[in-house]
């Protein structure tokens, strides 16, 4: 089954009985919706009936979930969510629909928001530069914050940016030399048990010493 929406269908949103090829498209789709209301979403359960494949799944606004800010504890309690379930045909059928929010929607800033924000190029670029400079992830972030002239233009959240620090040293990790050579001393220790090595890397997976 083929999706092909409409601007106007993403801002009105699923209804039920909307039927998406696959799960991805299904998010997807919400997610779209969300960030043009004003909100973010989460997903909040699935059940697989014991077996690997989910067949129910939910999706709610971020803001039906419990927030603890420093020592006091807030929840919105939104109701606001997305029901579905995997059908006989192996699409996604929306079951059930909650649009109205119990807080305010602010689409002006959706892309600030957990789940919307994209880290640009520029500021990838920036973020891996500082990182390699051993600078630490929170200053590394205030650092482009005061370079771009404050948080609000940086496209994104600071937990964006600490992600994707931390996914572009597991990438140097696993692609970079030392992952190669300790790769290589591993195969040579299958075949020879009494062959010993030591590597020791940095913060973000540069090879310092061998032994």
């Amino acid at each position: 089954m083929e999706n092909e929406f409409t601007e106007e269908d993403v801002v009105v949103g699923p209804i039920s009985g909307m039927r998406f090829r696959d799960k991805d498209t299904l998010f997807a789709f919400y997610k779209e919706h969300a960030r043009l209301r004003g909100f973010s979403v989460i997903k909040r359960n699935s059940n697989k009936k014991g077996g690997d494949t989910a067949r129910y799944i939910t999706y709610c606004c971020d803001r039906t979930r419990i927030r603890r800010i420093k020592f006091t504890t807030k929840t919105n309690n939104c109701k606001a969510r997305l029901a579905t379930v995997l059908d006989d045909s192996g699409c996604w059928r929306v079951s059930k629909v909650v649009h109205d929010h119990n807080h305010d929607l602010l689409p002006s800033v959706s892309h600030l928001m957990a789940g919307h924000g994209s880290v640009c190029d520029s500021l990838k670029r920036d973020l891996v530069a500082h990182d390699r400079s051993s600078i630490r992830p929170s200053k590394n972030i205030r650092l482009d914050e005061v370079q771009r002239g404050g948080p609000q233009n940086l496209g994104c959240t600071p937990k964006d940016c600490r992600n994707y620090i931390l996914k572009s040293r597991n990438f140097e990790m696993q692609e970079g030399d030392a992952q190669s050579l300790l790769n290589f001393f591993r195969e040579i220790q299958v075949n020879d048990r009494e062959f010993f090595y030591s590597i020791d890397v940095d913060n973000i997976g540069r090879l310092r010493n061998v032994v």
